[in-house]
């Protein structure tokens, strides 16, 4: 079975997700960055080329960023519990 949204070579938590987003849409700081959590997901999307410093704003998308970015919008919406979907 191969699943289309696989994230689980690096966005395999919400956090890490949620914080891919915002840093793909905003140029702020992340408003929880002091918090550990927030601030260990931010390294690891740095350390996996998601994300990179930039200048005026705290961190922006790289290339490979903004494909998980397109990806995650192209993932097929959730179906119920109990129903088998072939994705292949």
């Amino acid at each position: 079975m191969n699943y289309p949204c696989d994230f689980s070579n690096g966005l395999g938590s919400p956090h890490a997700i949620e914080l891919l987003l915002w840093y793909h849409t905003r140029c702020e700081p992340h408003p929880r960055i002091a918090v550990p959590l927030v601030f260990a997901e931010t390294e690891g999307l740095l350390k996996l080329g998601a994300i990179k410093h930039a200048g005026a704003c705290m961190f922006t998308t790289t290339d490979m960023g903004k494909a998980w970015v397109k990806a995650l919008t192209q993932c097929p919406p959730p179906t119920p519990a109990g129903k088998v979907i072939d994705w292949t």
